[in-house]
């Protein structure tokens, strides 16, 4: 009795473990395809990596702080902030686009990387092409069409026309009001004058500030984006970018070694589906196939 239970657990255990030597008997059928098989992809990879088109790339730095803003950029805070958000959306836009590859050179989306560093108040520019001299010059025909296309036009271009005539005539005004006070400030006569106008220049001093900073929120929001606003030039490359050949044949001969291991092992899972499913559909084809003899028990 215990005899038959050892012998019936060593029979579960045989049927519940892969048998190991059969299956690398089954790869070593297979082995040198196992072999071949991702070595040749690797190479195959390699050459093409190497004959692919080189890609070069063209960088620039922009920074949208408007001209001469030192003192009031708090004003500009807003615009600055919005132009930030604006920019790397206008230079893939059709209208820049078309513009940068008016000079008989295509210009895709793809080929524009921008990255946002609100820290530093910059967009980073990436242009890539065929050769050197054509990624720095397709960077120059975008800077130059962004720059365009970021000033206003139509109906804002004349409502901030008229705006900055209005905000100038106000300036011109207050000039003229505190140059009056500062006179009469030096022909008063008595403390209670010498007192009013006193404390009204400051206030007319403190408006025209106001009015500055207006006008130049205007102007950047008029003129848009100046060549003072490209602090780096774009580059000119002088070496290629791509991927790595030596890292990339070795990713395609792994995949293809793994991918070929597969289907071996597919291979023999199906072997052995239909051998064990031949005798036993044999078997039972041959139970219909026996007639019930008359009055048999």
């Amino acid at each position: 009795m215990t005899g038959h239970f050892r012998s019936r657990s060593a029979d579960v255990t045989a049927e519940s473990n892969p048998d190991l030597r059969e299956l690398w008997k089954s790869l070593s059928k297979y082995l040198r395809l196992l072999m071949l098989g991702p070595v040749l992809v690797g190479l195959i990879t390699f050459v093409a990596i190497d004959w692919a088109p080189k890609r070069y790339v063209s960088t620039a730095l922009v920074k949208p702080a408007a001209e001469g803003a030192s003192g009031i950029e708090p004003e500009l805070a807003g615009w600055h902030a919005s132009m930030l958000k604006t920019i790397p959306a206008l230079m893939v836009s059709p209208e820049v686009l078309k513009a940068a590859g008016s000079a008989g050179l295509e210009l895709a989306p793809h080929q524009i990387r921008t990255r946002v560093n609100n820290a530093e108040g910059s967009i980073a520019l990436a242009v890539t092409a065929t050769s050197p001299a054509q990624a720095k010059q397709l960077a120059d025909a975008l800077l130059n069409a962004t720059l365009e296309a970021s000033r206003a036009k139509n109906e804002e271009r004349t409502w901030l026309e008229a705006e900055r005539q209005r905000l100038t005539d106000q300036r011109l005004l207050l000039e003229t009001t505190a140059r009056q006070l500062r006179e009469g400030l030096s022909r008063a006569s008595t403390p209670q004058e010498t007192g009013a106008l006193a404390t009204a220049v400051p206030a007319v001093m403190e408006q025209t500030v106001v009015l500055e900073k207006r006008l130049a929120l205007n102007a950047a929001r008029l003129n848009g984006l100046s060549k003072a606003s490209i602090a780096t030039t774009p580059t000119l490359p002088d070496e290629a970018t791509g991927p790595r050949r030596s890292l990339w044949s070795a990713i395609a001969a792994l995949g293809t070694l793994c991918l070929l291991i597969s289907a071996v092992l597919l291979h023999r899972a199906w072997l052995d589906w239909r051998a064990a499913r031949g005798p036993a559909g044999h078997h039972s084809g041959q139970q219909q196939a026996t007639p019930t003899e008359p009055g048999g028990h």
